[in-house]
């Protein structure tokens, strides 16, 4: 009975407003829920044709005795095994040297998955090595492209020339490098030995890769061999682990659509909240009877609770129409960025969550409104007059569980404590500061001079004065959509600026990296032959951290359940080996956090200078033991600082520091970086035929790439922005419509005064026009403020303004605020004066 008695009740305009403000703020968070969970279902049923095998055992150096003495004894439990090597080199065609990765596979390669050729077509698992003999590489067809290549063309790598036979089109085998920064070719593994590339110090991975019988056992099998190695830079990875480290970046993405996506379900709360306590005060007259007629409190608040459920159920299958296709969007931004093929499907646990956060949302946000009805007796609400409920500390502390729930969803959506943490305090701080300011300059609007303004203008800047605070929510709510609108493009603008602006940077043209010891007296002497210089010049030793004030530092366990991004980044620096350099004065990219500079005196044991994120990832201090192998070689240092770096000064840079005087007889290679110049060109083409095995990364080049993908996933948050704004205008529209309603009667009174409908229009229109450009004008001061924040922060003090952006959002604002007047006030606008005036109820 309560169920049929509340559903007659609902109104067509408040259900219709309410649903679409719930449905709209659900959707994001659907789509993106639905995008992550098809990506980690993508990801694992390719993991084995990413990896190549049911399991990978790798190192950046070959395996020593002992290590393949274990190798062998897990043999014993796979059904087949392969191996590859990687390596970087420069390679020549027709006046052109570009960086490649070679790869050397032997026999039984792939293990696992396929390798499709142009000609030969899909190499299934176990042949590519068997017909990859002789002299024969195949090549990615861009780096064919690149180089001028066909196939039976020849090609120098190293000591030895090799010829074309096939190019490749699809290679799911995931690299085991964090960064591509270069087209792939194929070669045999004994091959790769003849071009004599693979030398001591070299940049390569070592590979080994099975076949197990039971896929399921991979990760338990993986932890527990993982513990056998005493390197914690001896990975042995599951397939389901590759592929989650080759969605990563997507995965990084997905978090921060998922903040979005928060922020629009946020405004669509306070719409849907608004709307809720509007439509509560239009009814209290019936919440009095029900209780004049015999209903207890609790009965009579149970039947706008079972309204706002059943309107919350309805919002869903909305949302799901919405998310499907915010969905497509997505994924079609997304595979500008990874060409991976995404099977898109929402999950039935998607819809059963977005359902219980509809409802429990809905709830938690009624409960303080209804809660405040309490405090009125029934004769105080059947009177013609209804004054707005009291509210007390009580039905303020009411909200916590919506905000808990929030919260939740937050760290949920960022994975992280500390982004969570944050995205909910700027969050509240941006909400705060909306509603204060402008609330404060809504109230300066009484201080205006307006006498000599035409009547509609006139009472236009009177009303918001006198009534600013119903505008409130749809004010915050446009100025927090226009401010996730421009932030990316601001923070974009400055990192441009960071690393394009030469007369400032003095940005290198080429990175050089594996040059050996005998190899960096001629590569000086020949940069400095064609007019330029090799700077920056730095020895990198390899080296693993043995203890920590002489507890043994130990690999990191995998942590089973949620885990965090900081548990992740955690695991990952401590399941690594560590590139050490030696020099006693900082560069120019570098400045001491906290601690004291070496002392450039030769004690009994070395000074440690760490990056400061590093350090505080490691949970080492300052005067904290560090002991390291260096090849069989023990090694103790004392953290004597904490070294601020920046990064984006693409200068050779490294995490663990020591004092000359210590490492100098190490095995090492050698960076530098080649300013621009004339014989740029000249430089790489030189270097590249003599020295091979150096690996020249042309940083423009690079750059340009990083710039494009950052304009990618620019694109992709934008949508979610878009998606924010929209919504904080069906939040204006909802309040529109009840602002109409509520002030029909006031419109058919000035009416009926004299007034045209042309006037009260206009006088509308400027309201909702300086509601919207000052909520614009608010929201893109802000996006600068927080984008000066984070560039100081992260880029120190670069800082440029793009002005594009900011105009479009604010003149998008003005017209969508006078197009959602129109539609929110059509009905009023079509009602006679006499009708309404004559039913003021």
């Amino acid at each position: 009975m309560l169920l049929r008695h509340a559903w007659k009740e609902l109104e067509k305009k408040f259900s219709i407003l309410f649903v679409l403000n719930l449905a709209l703020g659900l959707s994001g968070l659907l789509a993106v829920e639905t995008y992550r969970a098809s990506l980690k279902s993508s990801l694992q049923e390719n993991a084995q044709n990413i990896l190549g095998a049911d399991l990978a055992i790798s190192a950046r150096r070959p395996f020593t005795q002992n290590e393949i003495e274990i190798i062998s004894e897990f043999q014993k439990n796979t059904l087949s095994n392969s191996e590859f090597i990687e390596t970087y080199s420069m390679i020549q065609s027709n006046k052109e040297s570009r960086l490649v990765l070679l790869k050397g596979i032997g026999a039984n390669f792939p293990v696992r998955g396929f390798i499709e050729l142009h000609k030969k077509g899909v190499i299934e698992s176990g042949k590519a090595s068997a017909i990859l003999t002789d002299n024969k590489i195949w090549i990615e067809s861009p780096l064919a492209e690149q180089l001028n290549l066909d196939i039976g063309s020849s090609l120098k790598i190293g000591d030895k020339v090799f010829i074309v036979d096939d190019f490749i089109t699809s290679d799911p085998t995931q690299s085991f490098r964090s960064l591509t920064l270069s087209g792939r070719i194929f070669m045999s593994l004994e091959n790769l030995y003849h071009t004599k590339l693979i030398r001591p110090e070299s940049t390569v991975s070592f590979v080994k890769v099975y076949k197990i019988q039971n896929y399921l056992e991979a990760q338990p099998l993986a932890d527990q061999w993982s513990q056998k190695f005493t390197d914690p830079s001896i990975r042995i990875r599951a397939a389901s682990d590759a592929a989650s480290d080759s969605g990563r970046m997507l995965s990084y993405l997905a978090d921060f659509l998922g903040l979005s996506a928060l922020v629009a379900l946020f405004l669509s709360s306070l719409g849907a909240a608004y709307l809720f306590r509007t439509w509560l005060l239009k009814r209290t007259k019936v919440f009095a009877i029900h209780q004049v007629l015999g209903f207890s409190y609790k009965q009579a608040i149970s039947i706008p609770i079972i309204q706002i459920t059943l309107l919350s159920l309805l919002a869903v299958p909305l949302s799901y129409s919405l998310a499907f296709l915010e969905i497509r969007l997505i994924n079609l931004l997304i595979q500008s960025i990874n060409p991976m093929n995404i099977n898109i499907s929402i999950a039935p646990i998607s819809i059963l969550i977005t359902l219980l956060i509809s409802i429990l949302g809905s709830t938690l946000l009624s409960v303080p409104f209804l809660f405040s009805l309490r405090t009125q007796n029934p004769k105080e609400l059947l009177s013609n007059f209804i004054s707005e409920p009291k509210w007390n500390i009580i039905t303020l502390l009411l909200f916590i569980p919506a905000l808990i729930l929030f919260a939740l969803l937050s760290l949920y959506e960022a994975q992280s404590y500390r982004i969570a943490g944050v995205f909910l305090a700027s969050l509240l701080f941006s909400s705060a500061f909306f509603f204060g300011a402008g609330y404060a300059f809504l109230s300066l609007l009484k201080k205006v001079p307006t006498v000599k303004f035409a009547w509609p203008i006139r009472q236009a800047f009177l009303y918001l004065s006198r009534s600013g605070h119903r505008s409130l929510a749809a004010f915050s709510a446009i100025a927090i959509g226009v401010l996730l609108l421009n932030l990316l493009p601001q923070l974009r603008a400055s990192l441009s600026a960071e690393i394009e602006n030469p007369d400032q940077k003095n940005l290198p043209a080429f990175f050089l990296f594996d040059i050996q010891q005998d190899q960096i007296d001629e590569v000086i002497r020949l940069v400095k032959e064609k007019k330029s210089k090799l700077e920056n010049i730095s020895p990198m030793v390899r080296a693993r951290l043995l203890s920590i004030n002489d507890e043994e530092f130990e690999r990191k366990k995998r942590a089973e359940g949620f885990q965090t991004r900081e548990e992740e980044n955690e695991a990952r620096f401590r399941n690594r080996g560590f590139n050490l350099s030696y020099r006693n004065n900082l560069r120019s990219s570098e400045s001491i956090h906290s601690g004291v500079e070496f002392n450039h005196s030769k004690e009994e044991i070395a000074q440690i200078s760490l990056e400061q994120r590093f350090a505080k990832r490691l949970n080492i201090n300052l005067g904290d033991i560090l002991k390291f192998d260096i090849q069989g070689v023990e090694l103790q240092g004392r953290v004597v600082n904490f070294r601020t770096v920046k990064w984006t000064s693409f200068q050779p840079n490294f995490f663990v520091l020591f004092q000359e005087g210590f490492l100098e007889d190490a095995p090492q290679i050698f960076l530098g970086s080649i300013m621009r110049s004339k014989e740029i060109e000249e430089i790489r083409f030189e270097l590249s035929r003599l020295y091979p095995n150096i690996s020249v990364i042309d940083l423009k080049s690079t750059i340009e790439k990083g710039l494009d993908l950052l304009s990618k996933m620019q694109w992709c948050l934008n949508l979610m922005s878009i998606i924010v704004l929209f919504t904080g205008f069906v939040v204006l529209l909802s309040i529109a419509n009840q602002q109409s309603e509520l002030r029909a009667w006031e419109v058919s009174l000035l009416q009926s005064l004299g007034a045209h409908k042309k006037q009260i229009f206009i006088q509308r229109s400027v309201e909702f026009s300086l509601l919207c450009f000052c909520a614009g004008l608010l929201g893109s001061g802000l996006s600068i403020f927080l984008s000066w924040i984070i560039s100081w922060i992260f880029f120190e003090g670069t800082f440029v303004i793009a002005f594009t952006p900011l105009a479009l959002s604010v003149a998008l604002t003005l017209i969508l605020g006078n197009l959602v007047l129109t539609l929110g006030s059509s009905d009023s606008w079509r009602k006679q004066p006499n009708e309404v005036l004559n039913n003021p109820s």
